[in-house]
């Protein structure tokens, strides 16, 4: 779901598409990434964090509250369930100028360091934080990395993506795109055996 929702937001950029394209050209060459080119591929990295952002794939937490509290001006009774919007979260405008624009470079490390550490909570926060965090940024970057160097995604006319909600967040009807080929920019990319 998190790159489907990558996949859309740089079809509606293409300006961040080119961007990401020129860094994966320039770092990879053609060549399959490693873990070891993570360090190389900041807005690659930068674009995934940012679809996190505007589509986080767990849009919301149910939480149960262990002792009374206080919210604003809500009293919470122990064993309360309460319902933690990430949806919201990751737009609120307190927290994100222009929260509905695909902006990869809030995740700049300058701009990164000044985030309030509960603006941004994809994988959850605190002791529930999703343990394979890590993982899923390290495996997202470098899928997103893989495909994007080789292939463009162009929408398809007349067919309109819709979020739907459930436990995940995902395009109701799929993503419907052309794929296309790169490799007029990138000579050193073989072309795929199509046996």
């Amino acid at each position: 779901n998190a790159l489907t929702w990558t996949w859309l937001l740089l079809c509606e950029h293409p300006e961040a598409g080119e961007k990401l394209k020129a860094e994966l050209d320039a770092v990879l060459g053609g060549r399959q990434p490693t873990s070891a080119d993570l360090s190389n591929l900041p807005y690659t990295r930068q674009v995934f964090e940012e679809a996190l952002r505007l589509y986080p794939p767990v849009p919301a937490l149910v939480r149960r509250v262990v002792r009374p509290t206080t919210l604003g001006n809500y009293e919470i009774r122990a064993a309360s369930r309460i319902l933690i919007s990430i949806y919201n979260i990751h737009r609120h405008p307190e927290f994100w100028p222009r929260p509905t624009s695909f902006e990869p470079e809030r995740f700049s490390p300058e701009r990164k360091a000044s985030q309030h550490d509960l603006a941004y909570i994809p994988f959850g926060a605190g002791q529930h934080k999703c343990i394979g965090n890590n993982f899923a940024l390290i495996e997202g970057t470098l899928l997103l990395a893989m495909v994007a160097q080789r292939y463009e995604f162009v929408l398809v006319p007349g067919r309109p993506v819709e979020r739907e909600v459930a436990v995940t967040m995902r395009p109701r009807e799929g993503l419907y795109v052309r794929l296309r080929p790169r490799w007029g920019r990138l000579e050193q990319v073989e072309k795929p055996d199509t046996k």
